[in-house]
């Protein structure tokens, strides 16, 4: 048996079995008898080392977890083929799950690396070059997870912007798939296709139909993604029903009034469910949703206009606005009105009587006749609806006075309570059984009445009071025009009196006899005229013969003068009676007196008559004296012919001659009587004398008498 060696011959190192060879060499095997001669033998071969292959650095594979079971991915083992090869060309690559079995090399190797099933781990690798020559490798598998997200994210539902679309802001759904992670990227898309190929993605603002997009989500620290859909849900704008518009009636005269808008709500919703309604004073806070009105069943406001917003319940907050007029009504106004007072009917049923309370309505409302007035007894009556039934014709239900209660509406129902008061004013408390009222006889069966003395014994002493008498019962009944004054000339008869209340106007009404005492009646008579000696209004009068003729023409009377009329009347002051025969007509106060009154009293009764005497002052006469008329004497014989007549423009000194006669006479008595006078005045033959001159008042209509 041969050893081997180094070298031939058995030279160099000898080489035992199994010594590992690490260079490509030639082996000698030498081997020899060990005899004599010592046969040798030699046979040699060559031992050719190739270098082990060297394989590059292998790169681990990274697999999302995306398919088949959780933890594990199929991994695609071939790229490291390819990059064994390269360095080791012609290699043969094959895998195993362990490094024994690499080392081994047969059977077990893996047998799909194009998808190779596995968990996170190590794979071992193979190559075998040409030569034979084997290097075994392991790289890393590793199953990295998905992002960790909500695969079922709430529905994006918006608005409907159109009809049947809406306007998606798709990243408000980040959070939600991300639950919160910020280090992934979120990107949207139509498909599940479009999302896995990761190209461009859609804008934030989305719009769409109802539908699916498709959220990639990619964790850059892993490069793993997921897609989650997510559901896109158009939520119809509410439709609003009709709203009508809202009118209520003014609280307080202040233009405002409250408003319970929760019923223009209800319009709008029209039944839908799942709406909320919300009140706005503005369209832009109605848009937004605030501010909003508190208290919308107690809404007090002006005239307005109202902004309803009606949002769904499904959390997308669709919402419709529309609007709802508020208007403020006028309330009426009552008017406050004096006491309504009418005076006792005079019945049994004292304190009260029927009130036209109708008559009322003008004043209440001041004329506006658009307002209805509703008369009601008491306040409760009102609560009650309980108005009284004949308002024309209401009898008070307290006597004396009482409130009656009121509710004005106007023609937009708007609605006032008020009230008024009335009032029974009592009649006068009057005597009714009064005593015949007699006057004396001034014309036959007539007598003048001063109707006022009764006025006490009416009214029994009562003040406050007014008493009118009228010619009838019925008159007197009527009131008004036509009442009688003092001095009333009458007969017998029977007269009404009305006495009516000062302050209220409420009357009584009684009557009065009327009777004539039979009394002296006289009447005037004739003027008495004297001349008036110095023109100075005042004359004496002999007022004798006129009362003379008075009682011869009355009997049972006695005669007194006086010099006023209310001095005959009350009998006071009387004339003298020696005076009467040559009356100088001026009184105490040295004015001229031009008329006496003659009372008449009867010597019977108490009744009396005055007369009024008129006295006429004729004024006399103020003729000139002529200066002394001479002629010549033609036959001395102490005779010369006069024409007197040419003296009497002189002697008239200016007064008209129609209204004044001039005579001559012989002597002062002669003139002062008025005759004889001389007569041929135009030619009067005389001696020397003196004569007289009377110049007589024969002024036409009033021929006085009176001379100079």
């Amino acid at each position: 048996m041969g050893n081997y060696f180094t070298q031939s011959g058995g030279l160099g190192t000898q080489l035992s079995a199994g010594t590992l060879i690490t260079t490509t060499q030639t082996i000698y095997v030498y081997a020899q008898s060990g005899t004599t001669p010592n046969c040798t033998d030699q046979e040699d071969f060559l031992v050719t080392i190739y270098p082990q292959p060297v394989l590059p650095a292998l790169a681990g594979i990274t697999e999302c977890d995306a398919t088949g079971t959780p933890g594990t991915e199929d991994f695609d083992l071939t790229p490291r083929t390819a990059d064994i090869q390269a360095a080791l060309p012609g290699a043969v690559v094959t895998y195993y799950p362990t490094q024994s079995a690499a080392q081994a090399g047969g059977a077990s190797t893996i047998t799909n690396p194009a998808a190779y099933n596995s968990g996170t781990s190590l794979v071992w690798v193979r190559a075998e070059d040409a030569n034979g020559c084997v290097s075994t490798a392991s790289f890393q598998l590793t199953v990295t997870p998905l992002p960790v997200v909500n695969n079922n994210p709430t529905p994006l539902a918006e608005c409907e912007s159109a009809p049947g679309e809406s306007l998606f802001l798709l990243t408000e759904a980040n959070n939600d798939i991300t639950q919160g992670n910020t280090a992934y990227q979120v990107r949207y898309y139509t498909s599940q296709i479009l999302a896995d190929g990761g190209g461009t993605d859609l804008q934030p603002d989305h719009t769409s139909v109802n539908g699916f997009v498709y959220a990639r989500v990619d964790d850059a620290a892993t490069g793993c993604y997921t897609v989650v859909p997510l559901q896109l849900i158009v939520v119809a704008t509410p439709v609003l029903g009709a709203v009508t518009p809202i009118e209520e009636c003014d609280d307080n005269y202040d233009g405002r009034t409250q408003f319970d808008l929760t019923a223009a709500g209800t319009q709008a919703v029209n039944g839908q469910p799942g709406l909320v309604v919300t009140y706005h004073t503005t369209q832009a806070a109605a848009n937004v949703g605030t501010p909003l009105i508190s208290n919308p069943s107690t809404y007090e406001s002006a005239n307005a206009q109202v902004y309803i917003r009606v949002t769904d319940a499904t959390g997308a907050g669709c919402s419709s606005t529309t609007s709802v007029q508020l208007t403020v009504l006028p309330k009426p106004v009552v008017n406050t009105i004096p006491v309504y007072a009418l005076c006792d009917n005079g019945d049994a049923n004292v304190g009260r009587t029927p009130f036209d309370l109708t008559t009322r309505a003008a004043a209440l409302t001041g004329n506006n006749n658009t307002v209805t007035v509703t008369y009601y007894e008491t306040q409760a009556d009102i609560a009650a609806n309980n108005p009284i039934g004949n308002p024309a014709s209401y009898t008070n239900a307290t006597q004396d006075q009482q409130v009656v209660y009121v509710v004005l509406e106007n023609t937009q129902g708007c609605t006032t309570e008020g009230s008024f008061t009335i009032k029974v004013n009592p009649l006068p408390v009057i005597n009714t059984a009064l005593a015949t009222f007699y006057a004396c006889e001034e014309t036959p069966g007539m007598g003048s009445f001063d109707l006022s003395d009764n006025n006490a014994s009416v009214t029994m002493g009562a003040a406050g009071y007014n008493v009118i008498y009228y010619p009838s019962v019925a008159l007197a009944q009527q009131g008004g025009a036509g009442g009688l004054g003092d001095g009333y000339i009458s007969g017998p008869a029977t007269i009404g009196v009305r006495v009516e209340d000062a302050i209220t106007g409420c009357a009584s009404v009684t009557s009065l006899q009327l009777d004539v005492i039979p009394g002296p009646v006289g009447t005037n008579p004739a003027p008495l005229q004297e001349c008036d000696l110095n023109n100075d209004g005042v004359a004496a009068f002999n007022l004798n013969p006129t009362l003379a003729q008075i009682s011869a023409s009355i009997s049972n009377v006695s005669l007194t003068v006086h010099e006023t009329p209310e001095d005959a009347e009350y009998s006071a002051n009387a004339l003298a009676a020696g005076s009467l025969g040559s009356y100088t007509n001026v009184n105490v106060n040295g004015t001229a007196v031009p008329t006496v009154y003659i009372r008449i009293q009867s010597t019977l009764t108490d009744c009396y008559d005055v007369v009024a005497l008129q006295l006429i002052a004729n004024p006399v006469p103020e003729a000139a004296e002529p200066e002394d008329y001479h002629v010549c004497d033609d036959n001395a014989d102490g005779i010369a012919i006069f024409n007197l007549g040419s003296r009497n423009t002189e002697i008239l000194n200016g007064l008209n001659p129609a209204d004044y006669t001039v005579t001559y006479h012989a002597t002062r008595p002669n003139a002062e009587t008025g005759t004889p006078q001389i007569t041929g005045i135009t030619a009067y033959s005389s001696g020397n004398a003196t004569l007289y001159v009377r110049v007589t008042n024969n002024v036409a209509g009033n021929p006085t008498g009176c001379y100079d």
